[in-house]
């Protein structure tokens, strides 16, 4: 299993030669380290040179001496890879990537591996509870819920442990927050943390870092594999109901309703169209919605239609209707229709689905 970081930085031109560095950390679950760079321009390749920890020395670490590491160095067309094995246990700290001050730009990743590696998952839903449907695409300006998932959970300090949402422009934290308030239970390594994506984060994307200590002492960092495109504008199926009755069930003869609201948090007006669907081929309607916000009032029903044109900060509500078919014949007790709704946009495309079981009896 490998972890990832990345990172990309415009460096400014120095007026004399010099030595510019980056800070790799690597932790005591990394047995492994491969570190991929490439420069601009592409001639500058061979100047980069990866330098193990700094130490005094009369706190040498013998496991970063050289008989206790593997460092291969091999170059292509455009990059260089060091390839850092610890025979051992690793050499803990912060390395560094050094190159001369006349390099353009530099881009690198960190893949590590180990058997006792420390790594988290990381996605959205839109949702707790046993409904949850995982969306990779949050929106700004709403309540989301973050999961975060650790394995190798039992080697770290949770006390120590904190999230970030850091932008992928300008690399700037958006939100930070500890992760042992956010705990599902105390032996779990699983995180639900409520959250709320800043308007001024735009939607050019961001990664979730991961940063603490070990139990042993040691610091670690990871950043999540994913990138994620926060959406301007914002859908969500908020209620099911069968008969008056919350419930995700579809019956003979019988309509299912299912309420969707759609927000534009964006900072300019936008049209939006929903269209729905379902996995059998069900009847389904998609009505005019309702809407609340800014500039609404009681006379808004030209706009009251589908396509619906939204101002910065409305909200229209649609109630969706899926019916059951009218013979018995035509339903499976127990099987799953998947119910799909699809908000366009100018800019934005949303797919959520929700899972209906046909009941028969």
């Amino acid at each position: 299993e490998e972890e990832e970081e990345e990172e990309e930085e415009e460096e400014e031109e120095q007026g004399t030669v010099g030595i510019l560095e980056k800070e790799i950390l690597i932790d005591s679950s990394i047995k492994r380290a491969r570190i991929i760079v490439s420069v601009t321009p592409v001639s500058l390749l061979n100047t980069v040179m990866i330098l193990k920890p700094e130490e005094e020395v009369e706190n040498e670490n013998p496991l970063c001496r050289d008989s206790n590491l593997v460092i291969k160095r091999s170059v292509a067309d455009t990059s260089i890879v060091f390839d850092v094995t610890a025979t051992q246990c690793p050499c803990t700290g912060y390395w560094r990537l050094a190159y001369p001050d006349s390099v353009e730009s530099i881009t690198y990743s960190v893949k590590s591996s180990g058997p006792e590696l420390v790594e988290f998952e990381a996605y959205f839903v839109d949702e707790t509870g046993p409904a949850v449907i995982a969306n990779y695409a949050p929106c700004l300006a709403i309540q989301e819920y973050l999961v975060i998932k650790v394995t190798q959970f039992d080697k770290t300090d949770l006390s120590t442990m904190s999230a970030k949402l850091v932008a992928v422009a300008g690399n700037t934290v958006s939100w930070e927050g500890k992760l042992e308030k956010y705990q599902e239970d105390e032996y779990s390594g699983a995180f639900i943390i409520p959250l709320t994506i800043p308007t001024g984060m735009g939607t050019e994307g961001f990664r979730v870092y991961l940063d603490g200590n070990l139990v042993d002492g040691t610091r670690f960092q990871r950043v999540s594999s994913n990138y994620f495109y926060p959406t301007s504008s914002c859908m969500r199926m908020t209620e099911v109901v069968q008969s008056a009755t919350p419930s995700y069930v579809l019956k003979r003869n019988k309509k299912t309703w299912l309420t969707v609201v759609i927000s534009n948090n964006g900072d300019q007006g936008e049209l939006h169209l929903l269209t729905c669907s379902n996995s059998l081929n069900y009847a389904v309607a998609v009505g005019n919605p309702r809407l609340s916000g800014p500039n609404v009032n009681e006379n808004s029903h030209d706009r009251k239609s589908n396509p619906v044109f939204l101002e910065s900060g409305q909200v229209a509500t649609f109630t969706v209707t899926v019916n059951g078919p009218s013979k018995k014949k035509d339903m499976e007790h127990g099987r799953t229709v998947i119910v799909t709704c699809e908000l366009t946009t100018g800019t934005d495309r949303i797919v959520d689905n929700v899972r209906l079981t046909e009941m028969t009896k």
